[in-house]
């Protein structure tokens, strides 16, 4: 014999029903606040990409006109030596033509040897100085430059994090610092 049970199962399935509509709030708000992680950590990855990129480049500047700078250092030094050398050259022609002039047929040589390493010292001598002065103007020049750089990157860093952020997700609010080894200086811009 089959007793009917009767009983009041409304409650249960509300229960279960409340329980369940939690749960559904739940995941959803889990995903939307992931959701929302994921879209900021995308816009900041993207941002700090381009704005890394760009300092980069900046740096890559910095380096190859310090390889340029070096160079002119060097050809500085290369002019420096150029009239050492043709001092210490008609300085020798000349000890070498005040022996040689009592040596008859040899004064001749030496006279001659002497009379082009003069000319030569007074040609290089006029010259240097000229030169020098060139590559101290090139070298200050480039030199102002990097000091000029490290401002003007920033402001076009700042110009493309905005672009960056603006196009992964306009609600974002942000602001943006730097600082300049160059000339110890900082720059905040938000």
């Amino acid at each position: 014999m089959v007793r009917k049970i009767r009983g009041n199962v409304l409650p249960y399935v509300v229960a279960v029903l409340v329980v369940v509509a939690f749960s559904a709030q739940y995941v959803f708000n889990a995903f939307k606040v992931t959701n929302e992680a994921t879209r900021m950590q995308n816009a900041a990855d993207a941002a700090a990409y381009s704005v890394a990129t760009v300092f980069a480049q900046n740096n890559n500047f910095v380096a190859l006109s310090n390889r340029s700078l070096v160079a002119n250092q060097v050809t500085m030094a290369q002019v420096v030596t150029m009239v050492s050398w043709t001092r210490m050259t008609s300085t020798m022609a000349s000890t070498v033509n005040d022996i040689g002039q009592y040596i008859p047929y040899v004064s001749a040589v030496t006279n001659y040897i002497n009379q082009i390493a003069q000319n030569a010292r007074g040609v290089v001598e006029s010259i240097a100085p000229a030169i020098a002065r060139a590559i101290a103007a090139y070298i200050r020049s480039i030199s102002y430059i990097q000091k000029m750089a490290v401002p003007l990157v920033s402001v076009i860093a700042q110009d493309i994090m905005s672009d960056v952020v603006e196009s992964n997700d306009a609600d974002i609010d942000y602001s943006f610092a730097t600082v300049s080894l160059l000339n110890d200086t900082a720059i905040h811009l938000s």
